[in-house]
């Protein structure tokens, strides 16, 4: 089955490409389309290959720091850290960081998946500031936890 399904997805890339051209928006998100099912079937080598090119050719049109590409960068980030591409995953969370709106849940999120690689690449001081930055986030955002609050009901 995965394979019909892989084969359709390769074919509507290469219709996408020959209708709207390799660099066409259009063609980068049929790229998406494939890259998600390699990845949800645990193929990550050959999702990152799509997830890269997709991303460039979206942040050719809408500016690599666009909001909308922040999922991509984050999923990159994920892929490249499970394939051993350290350097390449940190710079594809401190893009989807920089994707984020300064201050909500989705950046505080994006700082704990780039302290995670920064510690595995030794950098331990960048690591610790931006999990005590991600801290402060979910303290101003989220003064008290969902099980406090049950807590005190009781």
């Amino acid at each position: 089955m995965n394979e019909r399904k892989y084969a359709f997805l390769e074919r509507a890339v290469a219709l996408r490409e020959q209708e709207s051209g390799p660099d066409h928006m259009a063609t980068a998100y049929v790229l998406l389309d494939l890259a998600k099912a390699l990845h949800l079937d645990g193929d990550l080598e050959a999702a990152e290959p799509k997830y890269t090119r997709a991303v460039d050719i979206l942040s050719r049109h809408l500016g690599a720091d666009h909001p909308s590409l922040w999922d991509i960068w984050r999923m990159l980030c994920r892929i490249r850290r499970r394939l051993g591409d350290l350097e390449g995953a940190r710079s594809a969370g401190e893009w989807a960081l920089a994707t984020c709106r300064p201050g909500t849940a989705a950046a505080m999120f994006r700082m704990i998946e780039l302290a995670g690689v920064l510690e595995l690449l030794g950098a331990a001081e960048e690591a610790e500031r931006l999990q005590r930055e991600a801290l402060r986030i979910h303290r101003r955002n989220f003064p008290r936890d969902a099980l406090e609050d049950r807590m005190a009901r009781w």
